[in-house]
């Protein structure tokens, strides 16, 4: 029986309304991988790789491209680590189910 991934994904609380965004996919891992190889200004941290995937995760919410720029920077930063997380996990995630044994 195959085991049941769970789908990761981010909450924000806009105007006492919990909004979650869709699942972290494909799209959203790229996303990040572009960042961390292309950078901006040669300095890349979580917040900067996960920029791309926030907006892209929250596409089609209530929390829009004009609401996240709006965020209270900790807030955004958090997301955008969360985000990058996500991506870091599913490589090791991938490194593991790959290896020969």
């Amino acid at each position: 029986m195959a085991e049941k991934k769970i789908q990761k994904t981010l909450s924000y609380n806009l105007n006492g309304k919990t909004v979650v965004s869709k699942p972290f996919d494909f799209e959203a891992a790229c996303l990040v991988d572009n960042r961390r190889f292309t950078g901006s200004s040669g300095v890349v941290g979580y917040m900067s790789l996960g920029k791309d995937a926030v907006n892209y995760m929250f596409e089609g919410t209530e929390v829009t491209d004009e609401v996240i720029k709006a965020m209270p920077m900790k807030e955004r930063k958090e997301l955008c680590e969360q985000a990058a997380m996500m991506y870091f996990d599913a490589l090791t995630e991938t490194g593991e189910n790959s290896k020969n044994e």
